[in-house]
């Protein structure tokens, strides 16, 4: 499975065991991953700093431009939300929620 490229929780979920159970049985079976952050472009790298400067997430930027989060913010730091940026959104998304089960 891991040579098929299958993630440590995508093969977790199909044994029914944890991800750091794959991820052990990796390590004993001598299983070596290629990483799998592969260099930004440049054109990424633009459109990615265009998005955080909108005042997007890295997770977001990272799902539209098919890019780990964690990456982006280690190959552009400086533009994640602060803990009081984080709580507005989902004190607004929960607040959307609630309007739309209401309507509904």
């Amino acid at each position: 499975m891991s040579a098929a490229g299958m993630s440590a929780s995508e093969i977790a979920t199909r044994l029914g065991v944890t991800p750091r159970t794959v991820g052990r049985w990796r390590a004993e079976l001598g299983i070596v991953l290629r990483p799998r952050n592969r260099p930004i472009t440049e054109d990424e790298k633009a459109r990615a700093l265009a998005m955080l400067q909108d005042g997007a997430s890295y997770k977001e930027v990272g799902r539209t431009i098919g890019r780990c989060r964690r990456h982006l913010a280690h190959v552009l730091p400086g533009y994640g939300w602060t803990q009081e940026e984080k709580g507005r959104f989902g004190a607004l998304i929960a607040k959307s929620n609630r309007t739309e089960k209401a309507m509904a």
